[in-house]
């Protein structure tokens, strides 16, 4: 009785296991399937999907446009910082100097 109960319980498990790994595998692929076109897939902070994630094969990231973009959020976060708080305003006003030279 008890070795049928651990073997029910393993089989259980094997089989939410398993359920789990094909969800995982296939959700992401009909995702990919149902999807418009980059040009046309908007996000809601106002990014497209194109922009989504960084160009992981390309040698200069300071000109990667995921890099820019990320990289000017930080500097309107620090300058935010400084109007409200009145902290780090020297370090937002290097990042945004910096920022406009590159």
């Amino acid at each position: 009785m008890r070795g049928t109960r651990r073997l029910t319980i393993a089989l259980i498990a094997a089989t939410c296991l398993l359920a789990g790994v094909a969800i995982g595998l296939v959700i992401p692929r009909a995702a990919q399937i149902t999807a418009a076109s980059p040009d046309q897939t908007g996000r809601v902070d106002g990014t497209t999907a194109r922009s989504a994630g960084r160009n992981v094969y390309s040698p200069d990231i300071r000109h990667d446009s995921y890099v820019r973009q990320e990289q000017l959020k930080l500097v309107e976060m620090l300058e935010r910082q400084c109007r409200i708080a009145r902290e780090n305003c020297d370090l937002a006003k290097a990042s945004r100097e910096a920022l406009e030279r590159d």
